[in-house]
């Protein structure tokens, strides 16, 4: 009896880590790198999910599309469909994996094709910025849509659409998708929350709640987040004016591969604003940027120019 009794709460508990592996949502879990890895260790597929994702995005604190993949991989033997779908993405955005666009397409299509919402939502990222496929927004749209009710981020990009439209009854429709996506914990969202509220974009200005939303996804690590906070500092918005921890804060943003902030701590660098003046670290951080940001290229030739002339 006391077997049987045993033998059912092992199976149970099994069949719950199995029903929160096959939840998109998992990846949003707020919980830290350490204790993740300690679960992924054990082969906990939610745990290599949420290391991948952060790994991927940032929110681990640094950018490694390595740990990213070798993750998500650990994910996909489990039989785990989106594994495979944010494996295949992972090859499609990272080409320094060794792995061919066409071959993560692939792995994303077949997830998609399956009916996983992680897949259908990733498909959809690509053919809304025309990466490794012809940018075709309908079919994003679409698959958002078909999505969105699964896995938050699908909500967060449908309402990055809406809002580039620029119509106002759009942003109002934005705005509702991005509160969806982040009640269940999505800090992109959540960034966008904080803009909207704190520009009036499709709602009534209130600064206090967008930095609320701000400071939600900065307890989470995402560099976006991370990054206004340091601007806050830097300008003296919504709190007292503190170069030092704009540059603290823009430096934290930068190690997790976020190119505004990389630019912003090269000039941090390069202006001896809340940090050491120091030419060479300037330049080292404006050409990580430089290629993904039009801004640090400009000050990149110039803070060279002004080395060259020491």
């Amino acid at each position: 009896m006391m077997f049987r009794m045993f033998s059912c709460t092992i199976l149970a508990a099994l069949s719950a880590c199995a029903a929160l592996a096959q939840d998109p949502n998992t990846i949003f879990l707020p919980s830290s790198v350490a204790a993740d890895t300690v679960k992924a260790n054990q082969m906990n597929a939610s745990a290599h999910f949420r290391l991948g994702y952060k790994y991927l995005s940032g929110l681990a604190g640094a950018m490694d599309t390595k740990q990213a993949a070798q993750h998500f991989a650990a994910a996909a033997a489990q039989n785990v469909p989106a594994g495979s779908a944010w494996l295949g993405y992972s090859y499609v955005v990272a080409p320094e994996l060794g792995h061919s666009a066409a071959e993560g397409l692939a792995l994303i299509q077949q997830a998609a094709n399956a009916g996983d919402s992680v897949g259908m939502t990733l498909l959809g990222r690509l053919y809304q910025t025309g990466t490794g496929l012809a940018e075709d927004l309908n079919s994003a749209k679409a698959l958002y849509l078909a999505a969105g009710q699964k896995f938050a981020l699908a909500w967060s990009y449908l309402g990055e659409m809406y809002l580039a439209s620029g119509n106002p009854s759009d942003a109002t429709q934005a705005l509702l998708l991005f509160q969806r996506a982040a009640a269940l914990g999505e800090t992109r969202s959540m960034v966008h929350l904080a803009d909207m509220l704190v520009l009036g974009t499709g709602v009534e200005k209130d600064p206090s709640h967008s930095v609320e939303w701000l400071n939600r996804a900065a307890a989470q690590n995402d560099p976006v987040a991370v990054y206004q906070q340091g601007k806050m500092y830097y300008y003296g918005w919504d709190r007292h004016k503190s170069s030092r921890m704009a540059a603290y804060l823009f430096m934290k943003s930068a190690n997790a591969g976020y190119p505004p902030a990389e630019a912003a701590l090269g000039m941090c660098y390069a202006l001896g604003v809340g940090i050491t003046k120091d030419l060479h670290q300037a330049i080292q951080w404006l050409k990580l940027a430089a290629p993904r940001d039009s801004y640090a290229a400009n000050e990149l030739a110039l803070v060279t120019a002004q080395l060259g002339g020491h």
